[in-house]
């Protein structure tokens, strides 16, 4: 995972980011990693613009003004399009992005990632439903 990472990183300049040097296939390195690398509890499927960023700037070590320039050249490959107002995530006048649908809108992902990307998004679902109803049992709430 290490030597993906600085990969990404040899190849996306921190220098003034302008749009058309922001290769499309840096992207897509980008957003395979967080769909299907990243290994938290959560899978990335809804991600704020703060959130983008922050894994963007985490990932590849730039700074705030490359990792908006690199959402920026997402968004013109149609990221903007993939605008989520019904996630959990969402939060009144703030971008949230579904970019497991950008990534699937791209050509990003083979069937079997996206189909593993489901199964993991599945039993995260499965994951938490279980976590709350015991924690709703555990405080008396109502009995599940």
């Amino acid at each position: 995972m290490k030597s993906a990472v600085s990969d990404i990183n040899k190849k996306i300049s921190v220098r003034e980011p302008k749009l058309e040097n922001i290769d499309e296939n840096r992207i897509r390195e980008i957003i395979r990693y967080l769909i299907c690398t990243k290994n938290d509890d959560r899978p990335a499927d809804f991600l704020s613009e703060d959130d983008l960023a922050y894994e963007i700037i985490k990932l590849i070590k730039c700074d705030r003004k490359t990792a908006k320039a690199i959402i920026k050249k997402m968004e013109d490959l149609g990221l903007g399009v993939c605008q989520s107002f019904t996630s959990y995530c969402y939060v009144k006048d703030t971008r949230t992005y579904e970019i497991i649908r950008f990534a699937i809108m791209r050509g990003y992902l083979t069937k079997e990632e996206i189909d593993n990307f489901h199964q993991r998004q599945f039993k995260y679902f499965e994951m938490m439903e279980k976590r709350q109803k015991e924690f709703l049992r555990k405080n008396g709430i109502f009995d599940v």
